[in-house]
C-alpha cells in the first residue's frame, strides 16, 4: 500500500542518517522519522509522502532502542544543533564510522582503510566557542536560544551540554541584561532592533571572551555591558557590529570595550592568539589528536618541504614545522594569512612562510619544491584540476583533512587515478552529538 499522508503504521527503525533521522521502510518505501533510533518500534503518522520517500512522526514509541539514552538538553529535539543527543555514544561512533565507509564504497575505495572511531570520547563541554542568537519571545522579552532545524526560529534552552556550563550561565545573564536595559532583539523580517547574537570564546585555562553582536552600537549601554561581562570574569569584552540585513553572523568591525584584545591558547605546545574574528578549532582536544596523528602518519623528515594548502591561520603546518626544513602555507583569505604570520612569529618559528593565493594558482606558480603536503579544504572539497597539479609536483606524501566524507571520498578516488594510494583514514569526532565527523587520510605516491 502506498503510504499516504496522515496514514498510520507500526514500524521498526532499522538505521539512522547523519541528520539524526531514523530510517525504516513502509511497503518497500523509505521513511524518515525524526528522533528515532535503530531498534525503536512504534506507531508513526506519515506527515509527508513524496515519490521516492516519506516522512513520519511518532505517535507512540512502544519499544525503545537499547541504544536510546535520556537527552541531557531540554531543548532537544526542537533545537537543530544535536542529531544524536539521545543516542549512546558507542552507537554514534559506529554510525559515523559506517557512514564514512559507505562513502568510500561509493567511490570504489576500500572501506577497511577507515579506522573506526573510539567508542568513548568527550561529549560534553567540548566547545570553546558559541554564537547564540538573540530572539524575542511571544511575550516580547529578549531571550538567547538556538535555531530550530532548517529555520531561523530560535528555541530557548536551559543548559547546552556541548558548551562549558559558564556559557549557559552567561547566556541567561545576557537575557536579563537586555531586558533590564531595554535593548531590543534584532528582527530579520523588519531589520529593526539591536542585539543579534551573543558570541563567547574561551581557552584551556577557562579565560573567557564575551562579545555582543549588534546591528548598531549607538544607544547600546556599553558601560553596563562591561559591568555585566566582568561580573562573569570576562578577560576580554567586545562589541561586534554587523549592520547588514543578511544572515552573516559577524561584521568586520570589532570594538574592544575592556580587557585584553586576544585570548591565548596552547595547541601541541604552540601558542595561538584568539581574537573575535580569528579561526581556531572549536574542539581543542580533538584538534590536538588530529594534528598529532597526521604529523605521525606523514613520517616527516628533516629535509622535507611541507606545503600546507588551505592553511587558514597556519595551525596544522606550524605544529609540524619542527620536523621539516620548511613549511609553506597557502591561503586565499588575507586576514587568515596575516594571522598565520603572527602565530609563527609568536612561537619563534622561522622556517614557515605564508602566501596569500588561491591553492590552484599557488601550485601553478611554485617557487619551491614540496616533498610533502597537507590539504584541509572547505566542505566542498578540492578540484580535479588542483589534484592534477599536485600530481605534477614533487610531493610524495599527503595528508588530506576533511569534514565532509562525500567530497573526501570523491577526491581520494581522483588522487588514486593520479598515482596516490590512500594508506589509511583516521576518524576524529570534532563535534560529538552532531552529524559531523572529521577524517584525516594519508596518501603515498605509487612509485612503481
Amino acid at each position: 500500500m502506498f503510504p499516504e499522508k496522515n496514514s498510520v503504521f507500526d514500524v521498526t527503525i532499522d538505521d539512522v542518517n547523519m541528520l539524526g533521522c531514523g530510517v525504516c521502510r513502509i511497503d518497500g518505501k523509505v521513511c524518515f522519522v525524526k528522533n528515532a533510533l535503530p531498534g525503536d518500534f512504534g506507531e508513526i503518522t506519515v506527515i509527508k509522502s513524496a515519490a521516492a520517500y516519506c516522512v513520519g512522526k511518532w505517535k507512540e514509541i512502544k519499544k525503545k532502542s537499547p541504544s536510546r539514552r535520556e537527552a541531557k538538553c531540554g531543548a532537544y529535539p526542537a533545537c537543530g544543533g544535536c542529531a544524536f543527543a539521545s543516542l549512546d555514544y558507542a552507537e554514534e561512533a559506529r554510525i559515523k564510522t559506517e557512514y564514512v565507509r559507505s562513502e568510500f564504497r561509493k567511490a570504489s575505495l576500500d572501506p577497511s582503510l577507515v579506522v573506526p572511531l573510539p567508542e568513548k570520547t568527550l561529549t560534553e563541554g567540548y566547545r570553546n566557542k558559541a554564537l547564540i542568537p538573540v530572539a524575542r519571545s511571544r511575550t516580547g522579552e529578549a531571550f538567547c536560544g538556538f535555531y530550530a532545524e532548517n529555520s531561523h526560529r530560535s528555541v530557548p534552552f536551559g543548559v547546552c551540554s556541548l558548551m562549558p556550563p559558564l556559557f549557559s550561565d552567561i547566556a541567561h545573564g545576557f537575557e536579563k541584561f537586555l531586558n533590564e536595559n531595554g535593548v531590543q532583539p534584532y528582527d530579520e523580517t523588519t531589520s529593526n532592533g539591536t542585539a543579534r547574537h551573543l558570541y563567547l570564546r574561551t581557552n584551556a585555562r577557562g579565560e573567557t571572551m564575551i562579545c555582543a553582536v549588534l546591528r548598531r552600537e549607538e544607544g547600546f549601554p556599553k558601560e553596563k555591558f562591561v559591568s555585566f561581562a566582568l561580573s562573569f570574569g570576562a578577560k576580554s569584552v567586545f562589541l561586534n557590529v554587523q549592520p547588514r540585513p543578511d544572515n552573516v553572523i559577524l561584521g568586520e568591525k570589532c570594538v574592544l570595550l575592556a580587557g585584553e584584545a586576544v585570548l591565548t591558547d596552547t595547541l601541541l605546545k604552540l601558542k595561538f592568539e584568539i581574537s573575535p574574528l580569528s579561526f581556531y578549532q572549536v574542539n581543542r582536544a580533538c584538534a590536538e589528536e588530529l594534528y598529532a596523528a597526521a604529523k605521525d602518519l606523514l613520517a616527516l623528515r628533516p629535509d622535507d618541504v611541507l606545503a600546507d594548502f588551505y592553511c587558514g591561520t597556519g595551525t596544522i603546518g606550524l605544529t609540524m614545522a619542527d620536523s621539516v626544513r620548511e613549511v609553506v602555507g597557502i591561503e586565499v583569505v588575507p586576514d587568515a594569512v596575516e594571522n598565520a604570520r603572527r602565530n609563527a612569529a609568536a612561537n619563534g618559528i622561522t622556517n614557515a612562510r605564508f602566501i596569500c593565493a588561491d591553492a590552484k594558482e599557488a601550485i601553478e606558480d611554485l617557487d619551491f619544491s614540496p616533498t610533502a603536503a597537507v590539504i584541509d579544504p572547505p566542505r566542498k572539497g578540492t578540484t580535479n584540476e588542483f589534484i592534477d597539479l599536485i600530481a605534477k609536483t614533487s610531493v610524495d606524501r599527503l595528508a588530506y583533512v576533511s569534514c565532509n566524507p562525500a567530497t573526501l571520498s570523491r577526491d581520494l578516488a581522483h588522487f588514486a587515478e593520479r598515482g596516490f594510494v590512500t594508506k589509511t583514514a583516521l576518524l576524529f569526532d570534532m563535534f560529538p552529538r552532531t552529524g559531523n565527523v572529521e577524517t584525516a587520510a594519508v596518501l603515498l605516491r605509487n612509485k612503481e
